[in-house]
């Protein structure tokens, strides 16, 4: 393993970065998904749809809810919309289960189940 101090960082190529560039891709967490826009949809389930199971692709949560509506597919999309939208219920105090069916770690095939008991 290199030790950070056996590198040389002037052999490095580096150029500057705007915010927008940033929050484009290159990640899996949460840095690219709009949280209120998903905290929004969370609250209109509990609201509406309480006591029932909702089925929805996450091809389609994956656009809907993603800052850059779906244009990069990372790794284990499935896992990070279930994630996401767990979160959002969790920090709104709804009570709701999250589950991802028919899933690919590398695609937004399947679909997620959301179950909402109400708050």
């Amino acid at each position: 393993m290199t030790d950070i101090q056996d590198l040389d960082l002037g052999e490095l190529d580096f150029e500057e970065i705007s915010q927008e560039e940033f929050a484009i891709g290159g990640t899996r967490g949460s840095s690219n998904w709009n949280h209120d826009k998903i905290k929004g949809f969370a609250t209109e389930l509990a609201e509406k749809h309480t006591g029932k199971h909702i089925k929805m692709s996450i091809d389609k949560f994956y656009k809907t809810f993603r800052g850059d509506k779906g244009a990069e597919v990372v790794k284990y999309t499935s896992y990070y919309s279930r994630k996401v939208l767990i979160e959002a219920f969790d920090e709104l105090g709804i009570k709701a289960k999250v589950k991802t069916i028919n899933t690919k770690n590398n695609s937004t095939q399947g679909d997620l189940k959301i179950s909402i008991l109400g708050y």
